[in-house]
C-alpha cells in the first residue's frame, strides 16, 4: 500500500498552492496572470495524484477548491 508520508505530501503540496493563491489575490490583485498561473499548477496536480488515500472530506475539499479555489480562504478562517 501506498504510505502516509506521501499522501501527506500531496496534502501539503494541493493545500501551498491554494494558500499562495489566496495570498496572490489578497496581496495583488492586479496581478492576475499569476493568480491564473497558480490556479492552472493546482489543477494540474490535483488531476495527476492519486487521490486513493484521500478521504472523502479531503478528496471532496480538493475537488471543490478545483472549481472554487477561493474556498480555501473560507474554511481556513
Amino acid at each position: 500500500g501506498e504510505d502516509a508520508y506521501a499522501i501527506r505530501e500531496r496534502y501539503c503540496h494541493l493545500s501551498a498552492i491554494l494558500k499562495y493563491y489566496s495570498i496572490v489575490r489578497k496581496e495583488l490583485p492586479e496581478d492576475k496572470a499569476v493568480a491564473a498561473k497558480l490556479r492552472r499548477e493546482y489543477v494540474r496536480a490535483y488531476r495527476a495524484y492519486d487521490k486513493k488515500g484521500f478521504g472523502w472530506k479531503r478528496r471532496l475539499f480538493y475537488a471543490l477548491s478545483m472549481v472554487f479555489p477561493t474556498l480555501y480562504e473560507r474554511v481556513r478562517k
